[in-house]
């Protein structure tokens, strides 16, 4: 299981590999796969689908798409990322074609409200990351990390 972690400009790829093989083609990106009953229904912010999870919820869907062997790309979208999915297509199209975009940042979370939506919390994108990497060593899963700053 294979997912991107997207913080500001920087980017993560973590692999959490059980039984099988790293696979190295990292160019591809992971589709939306199935969605389960347990998905909330993106909102949408200038065009880009936010997730609005809590924190525990988020760590929950990304635990169960890592059990469930499924690649998911993870983007925690503040509002830099939002306005740079307006001036880009090809970003906004890896915006939209993300398992999960979270509201990191106070103006996503205050715009989702401002548009009539729940939005519960802030999930910023290195909290996440820490608690990922909690419950990775809990669940004694394999962690690999490619990526430069």
């Amino acid at each position: 299981m294979e997912f991107r972690l997207d913080i500001g400009k920087k980017s993560w790829r973590l692999i959490f590999d059980g039984s099988k093989r790293c696979k190295k083609n990292l160019t591809n990106i992971p589709e939306r796969g199935n969605i389960s009953m347990n998905d909330i229904t993106p909102i949408k912010i200038l065009g880009v689908p936010v997730h609005p999870y809590t924190m525990e919820g988020a760590v929950n869907k990304i635990i169960e798409r890592v059990l469930q062997s499924k690649k998911t790309l993870v983007v925690t979208a503040n509002a830099e990322i939002i306005m740079m999915g307006q001036s880009d297509t090809e970003y906004m199209k890896i915006l939209n074609k993300a398992a999960l975009v979270l509201p990191d940042g106070a103006g996503t979370v205050w715009a989702g409200r401002k548009l009539g939506y729940e939005v519960p919390e802030r999930v910023a994108g290195y909290d996440l990351f820490l608690n990922l990497m909690s419950e990775a060593a809990h669940k004694k899963f394999k962690v690999f990390f490619f990526g430069a700053a």
